[in-house]
């Protein structure tokens, strides 16, 4: 029985540090700034493709966060109701 919690505690651990890490790639700043001067267009354009791209990391790290979630939910047989 010790064995099993040591076990479900040492996956918990392990989950809680791939979610920091996987919060960590958050921890930048969303827009650099350029020193060069872009017309609207082009800003527009830059804009686009970077929020594209954040939303494709978040998305990514989401599905990861809620994958380590669920292994720890079925670890300790959590009620999925409550």
């Amino acid at each position: 029985m010790v064995d099993t919690l040591y076990d479900t505690v040492k996956k918990m651990k392990h989950s809680l540090e791939k979610v920091n890490e996987s919060l960590e790639i958050f921890n930048t700043k969303i827009i650099e700034r350029k020193n060069k001067p872009m017309s609207p267009d082009d800003y527009d354009q830059y804009l686009k493709a970077l929020f594209s791209n954040k939303i494709g990391k978040v998305k990514e790290q989401g599905n990861s966060i809620h994958k380590l979630v669920k292994e720890v939910l079925d670890a300790v047989k959590a009620d999925k109701k409550g």
